[in-house]
């Protein structure tokens, strides 16, 4: 697993009750939520990657204004990130799938490790970015673009749900 360089925010890191390591790891889902979606048909077109460059951009600034700084950080990493998954594992898309599902996973710990209110909007929206990812590219006008592996995997079964409901 490649450890991201890239300059800790601290005051978002803190409001989200996360150390070092799991600040990269959240970080580091984005790109890898790309290649999984983007990739599920075998390879990810520039479209997908386009897209998923202008929504990470778009929510720096526009969505959760509590996440406007995880975006930040997601940002500065999202492509070359992306480009690396790519080329680490260009020669065998099942094992990349495997890799990402498994990395994936650990992030159900640091969703646990966070206030709940924030572990459900960090997990809504991270469901929320596979599912455009996966609408990037394909289909009539992008209607009936999402395949059905798409689909499966942008429900990402591998982070477990949260839900917050507040009080009344």
């Amino acid at each position: 697993m490649v450890f991201l360089s890239l300059p800790l925010n601290n005051k978002a890191m803190k409001k989200l009750g996360l150390n070092d390591q799991q600040w990269v790891l959240l970080v580091d889902a984005f790109p890898k939520i790309a290649v999984m979606i983007g990739a599920a048909d075998g390879r990810m077109d520039d479209d997908e990657k386009a897209w998923s460059k202008k929504l990470t951009h778009i929510r720096t600034f526009a969505g959760n204004r509590e996440l406007f700084e995880l975006y930040q950080d997601v940002e500065e990493v999202i492509g070359e990130r992306i480009e690396t998954i790519l080329d680490e594992y260009s020669d065998d898309p099942e094992a990349r799938e495997r890799m990402i599902v498994s990395q994936l996973e650990m992030i159900n710990s640091i969703l646990a490790s966070m206030p709940e209110k924030l572990a459900a909007k960090v997990y809504e929206d991270l469901r929320s970015f596979a599912l455009h990812v996966a609408k990037a590219s394909g289909g009539f006008l992008r209607f009936f673009s999402v395949s059905k592996a798409e689909k499966d995997l942008a429900e990402l079964p591998m982070i477990d749900e949260i839900v917050y409901e507040e009080e009344e």
